[in-house]
């Protein structure tokens, strides 16, 4: 009896980690699909969006700060680029760096590129309708400059 109420624990938790694990992929989906490029192959945001990290301001003026930019490429393991891949970001500062958007996709090339304040950063790519994740690259963003981030998923 024990082992069956054990059993149906497992098999309980099992289904919610599942579940949980599809709702996070779905509203992955979801966002890439809305920030997916346009035929031009470039970023097209939702309607409505500002960009907000992506305008750096001039230094020297007040509430304006210079920003650096990650960038990089992400493709298969065949070697073919993956659009509407999700890149997200960490800071790994502390106190920890805002990151005004949540995340930016790939367009149509597999090209990605974001403007951020200087600072460390994690980075991750997810692919949500392959259900793949990628390990995360450690950057370092400094200002006025561009470090390259490519990752194979």
């Amino acid at each position: 009896m024990r082992f069956r109420l054990l059993v149906v624990r497992v098999l309980a938790l099992t289904t919610l980690a599942a579940l949980t694990t599809l709702a996070a992929l779905t509203a992955l989906t979801t966002l890439a699909a809305c920030r997916q490029g346009t035929d031009s192959g470039g970023p097209s945001p939702v309607p409505g969006d500002q960009p907000v990290s992506g305008s750096p301001g001039a230094a020297g003026r007040p509430g304006s700060s210079v920003r650096g930019t990650v960038s990089g490429i992400v493709t298969g393991r065949d070697g073919a680029p993956v659009a509407g891949a999700v890149i997200q970001v960490r800071s790994l500062d502390s106190p920890a760096k805002a990151i005004p958007e949540m995340l930016v996709t790939t367009d149509q090339s597999g090209a990605y590129s974001w403007s951020l304040q200087p600072g460390r950063y994690e980075v991750t790519v997810a692919v949500p309708s392959a259900a793949a994740t990628s390990a995360p690259k450690a950057v370092e963003v400094q200002a006025a400059r561009t470090v390259t981030a490519d990752f194979t998923i």
